[in-house]
């Protein structure tokens, strides 16, 4: 029985004896005979950062399901945990936001006799140490980009919490990190925060800026042609210290090749990586809610949860005539509705809404060629007060519509399409639950209405 296993069961246990926490369905894919029998062998990876954790963590997630792994997944875009009572495909606000919460990975992981227990690690997580002492067989990082959750932390206080997960790690632990080359702040700061080995990977370009010597890097991210991405994919190549892979997605965005790149430094490091099959899974995966397209009548249409740094991507495809116009769907939610964390309501929240409204519009402005207003989990605002806000930061400076539906107003930003168009529906992603209001509720995707739509089309 390994070392870590041996720590994560003893923290399990004495969690269970403070905390409340679900009870398991029974997994009939085991036998009676083994049911008693556990996976000593279980490994836990971690994985932080400011963006890219849920695409790394998904990619590596369904990689390993593919070549026969036992994996529970617990990120933002769903909990895929096959003993537990969660629907895979909901959203979920933050992974690990409570001591019941982790009680649940764990407990599932080990009576699912998982081979890998994936757990996106937000920054709050961190802060209230719920993964204190937790063994981690990989802790790894995206980026880092200081102003990323200036609700709740100053950029001091986030780095060093980004920091802490790294800090320290007991000398008992079998640990492996793996960091990027940091853009914003030394990447020398997160070498030295622990004595485990750890392995870098980096692009070409952000080698070359950071100067950065390209041999001291682990996984290196290459253009392979001139034309690196585009509305079908992803093309290039990453460079180990042995050997080059040609690398092709069907994943959209550049930063996308990052998050790709560090989900094969992770697998690597695990000897689970495979080319043929990485490229396999690379050519069909679909991130729910994460940059999720469907076409229709030479109709581009991107289902996401943010519209930044996206647009001014897409923006850069129509200065090439890849695309026509860019139309966005997007709302802003309101106040905080019953049930969510209190640092997601309150005046604090509010303000921090407002503000960030400001910044957005303008981005919007500037990168965007017709915006559709519209409601995204009101809560305790008036819609009505919430769409005359946005509607006075665009009014006379972008062509806009203020539709109070969403499936309206998605419906008819469809409509309102030409051939080449981008039609950017913004704001929910997966997010399946939709409060109209404090008490009101009800459930659907944003991309269940854009089928629904393109259904009634095609009859």
């Amino acid at each position: 029985m390994n070392n870590n296993f041996i720590k994560t069961k003893k923290i399990l246990n004495e969690l269970m004896k403070q905390y409340p926490y679900d009870s398991l369905k029974e997994d009939n894919s085991i036998s009676p005979i083994s049911r008693s029998i556990e996976n000593d062998n279980l490994k836990i990876i971690g994985i932080t950062g400011s963006y890219g954790k849920t695409t790394t963590a998904y990619i590596v997630h369904e990689y390993l399901k593919l070549i026969g792994k036992r994996s529970v997944l617990y990120s933002s875009a769903g909990i895929d945990s096959p003993l537990s009572n969660y629907d895979s495909s909901d959203e979920v606000e933050i992974p690990i936001f409570d001591s019941s919460s982790l009680i649940n990975a764990l407990n599932g992981a080990i009576k699912y006799k998982a081979d890998y227990l994936i757990i996106e690690v937000n920054e709050r997580t961190i802060e209230k140490g719920y993964l204190h002492n937790i063994p981690f067989s990989i802790k790894a990082i995206t980026n880092l980009y200081p102003c990323h959750n200036t609700l709740q932390y100053t950029k001091e206080e986030y780095i060093e919490i980004k920091k802490s997960f790294f800090k320290d790690i007991p000398s008992e632990d079998d640990t492996i990190c793996i960091y990027p080359i940091f853009t914003e702040i030394p990447t020398e700061e997160f070498l030295s925060l622990n004595n485990k080995p750890y392995k870098i990977f980096s692009s070409e370009h952000i080698a070359s800026v950071k100067n950065f010597k390209e041999e001291n890097i682990d996984y290196l991210l290459y253009p392979t042609n001139d034309i690196f991405h585009n509305l079908d994919g992803l093309e290039f190549g990453i460079r180990t210290k042995n050997k080059s892979y040609p690398i092709s997605s069907k994943l959209i965005m550049p930063f996308n090749g990052l998050n790709i790149t560090l989900a094969m430094a992770i697998l690597d490091t695990l000897n689970e990586f495979s080319e043929t099959t990485f490229n396999q899974l690379l050519k069909v995966i679909t991130i729910p809610g994460r940059d999720e397209i469907i076409k229709i009548n030479n109709r581009t249409i991107i289902i996401s949860i943010t519209c930044t740094p996206h647009l001014e991507i897409l923006k850069g495809y129509k200065e090439k005539g890849l695309i026509n116009n860019i139309k966005l769907v997007t709302g802003s939610f309101g106040n905080g509705f019953n049930t969510w964390l209190p640092e997601y309501k309150g005046e604090a929240f509010k303000s921090y809404v407002n503000k960030s409204m400001k910044w957005v519009y303008n981005y919007i402005i500037n990168n965007c060629d017709y915006v559709y207003i519209t409601s995204n989990d009101n809560a305790s605002s008036s819609i009505q007060d919430l769409l005359e806000t946005q509607v006075k930061l665009v009014d006379g400076k972008i062509p806009y519509e203020a539709i109070i539906n969403r499936k309206e107003a998605i419906e008819k930003a469809i409509n309102d399409s030409k051939p080449q168009d981008v039609i950017f529906i913004s704001g929910r992603g997966n997010r399946r639950m939709f409060c109209y209001n404090n008490s009101d509720m009800d459930f659907f995707l944003d991309k269940d209405v854009v089928e629904k739509k393109i259904k009634n089309m095609e009859e």
